[in-house]
């Protein structure tokens, strides 16, 4: 029996002077296609949940780099700056997903850059599950001798926020489920 198509030959080789098929069966390709499936499964999860805690990293050095320079702004000044123009969650706050952010950062621009949340989501803030920064300074008995900044962390596992309490005592927490709320009082 001769082929004359190379298409052919190159599917089929002779084993033992029999002309047979080489590759693989349906079945053995379906079962490598399920242990790809489940294994994907598995791992796609993982990636996720750690590109968030990586994410979430990123909040906590951004905090801690906010609290810094408003640190060295009290210093300074003996006051924290004031807070306001934002709309979410009200005009006495600065939200770093709107202009309120940028006008707090012409005021704290010779003492550092303000970060903005990874995501930085816009339409609301964290106390209301959206993933941006919000800075605050007003009333609290003191206006401007505290602050409080409150942020979302997407995979908190046990982390607890502190809150801030105000100089006339007045504690502040606007956690729940991933919510943080941090703060100092002069």
């Amino acid at each position: 029996m001769g082929f004359k198509s190379g298409k052919i030959k190159k599917l089929w080789t002779v084993d033992c002077g029999l002309w047979t098929k080489r590759g693989f069966t349906l079945i053995e390709l379906m079962i490598a296609v399920g242990i790809i499936g489940l294994l994907l499964t598995m791992a796609i999860p993982n990636y996720y949940n750690s590109i968030k805690k990586g994410r979430d990293a990123q909040r906590k050095q951004d905090i801690h780099n906010i609290q810094t320079i408003l640190a060295l702004y009290y210093a300074d000044k003996g006051e924290y700056p004031l807070s306001g123009g934002a709309s979410s969650p009200g005009g006495g706050w600065s939200n770093s997903s709107d202009s309120s952010w940028d006008t707090l950062q012409t005021t704290l621009a010779e003492y550092g850059t303000l970060p903005k949340d990874p995501l930085n989501e816009t339409g609301g803030w964290a106390g209301n599950g959206k993933c941006n920064y919000s800075f605050y300074s007003q009333l609290g008995g003191c206006s401007q001798q505290w602050y409080m900044l409150v942020y979302k962390l997407e995979a908190p596992g046990n982390e607890v926020s502190p809150g801030v309490t105000a100089c006339n005592g007045d504690y502040y927490n606007y956690g729940g489920t991933g919510t943080m709320t941090v703060g100092m009082s002069g």
